[in-house]
């Protein structure tokens, strides 16, 4: 099996192993896997039916990751991004009124362009083009992004009316919970223990277990009454399959239509920063 992987990835010239790839694996679904969940609660405000949203975000999740890692041959994690979601369903659906199946068709023309872009090079030239800080600001500014979303869920962090942001309530279990694992997962990574997220994750979800919620007095890691459960993915997802649509996208007045190539260069903006960003 080894030499079988050694043929595939050329583990060896890479300076790896099956092992740590496993657990380098591991700790990145454990680490993604939010998405799933996160997604679809953000689209559901579109009016989108949530449990297709949950096996569209799973499915192209798993089908772009095997893809890349097949195809590429690079450890790269694909999935919905964060951001762009939330710009969907409360701009483009809420705000500008466009229907989410027009608003998937501002998606499909965005990421054609993109896709395109990259065809014919000049999304290379973009990047060669770029100061080397300007790359990693990207990154880092789609670090803060998801740190400040985590900050936020867990309490640490609150809206202020006078000065915008302020601290939670940080004697409250779930913000006390949450601190406590950015600590116990930083002390892990500053002494180089391998695997210190995964393990940092891991003592968070057990200590979850017995910290409950005072305000619901629910346990903050909710077991699952069932290890495994299967739906008929056909089923799941036909609410929201194949609804895409163009039609009637470019009818409205001129402001709405104006709105409507906004959020496509929007989309494709984002997108294209991103993953120079990411990358």
């Amino acid at each position: 099996m080894n030499e079988k992987l050694e043929r595939i990835f050329h583990l060896r010239e890479r300076g790896t192993d099956p092992k740590t790839e496993i657990l380098a694996g591991i700790t990145i679904f454990l680490t993604c896997v939010y998405i799933v969940a996160v997604n679809p609660a953000i689209l559901g405000a579109a009016g989108m039916d949530m449990k297709a949203l949950f096996w569209a975000s799973a499915l192209s999740a798993a089908i772009a990751c095997i893809w890349v890692g097949l195809w590429a041959n690079l450890p790269f994690a694909m999935g919905p991004a964060m951001g762009l979601n939330a710009y969907f369903a409360y701009y483009v659906c809420n705000t500008l009124g466009l229907p989410w199946q027009n608003a998937l068709g501002c998606v499909a023309i965005s990421g054609t362009t993109f896709m395109l872009l990259s065809i014919f090079k000049v999304q290379q030239k973009i990047v060669d083009a770029m100061p080397e800080c300007i790359k990693h600001s990207i990154g880092a500014g789609i670090g803060f992004f998801i740190a400040f979303s985590g900050l936020t869920q867990a309490g640490i962090v609150v809206h202020s009316p006078d000065t915008l942001l302020t601290l939670g309530d940080l004697a409250n279990p779930g913000a006390l919970l949450a601190l406590i694992g950015i600590f116990f997962t930083a002390v892990l990574v500053i002494r180089g223990v391998k695997g210190a997220i995964l393990i940092g994750v891991l003592a968070v979800t057990i200590l979850g277990v017995f910290i409950k919620d005072p305000v619901t007095g629910a346990a903050y890691t909710i077991l699952p009454t069932q290890l495994i459960a299967f739906d008929n993915p056909a089923q799941a997802l036909a609410p929201t399959f194949g609804q895409l649509t163009l039609r009637g996208m470019f009818t409205g007045p001129p402001e709405m239509i104006l709105g409507i190539v906004f959020a496509i260069i929007s989309f494709l903006f984002v997108d294209l920063f991103d993953s120079i960003g990411v990358l």
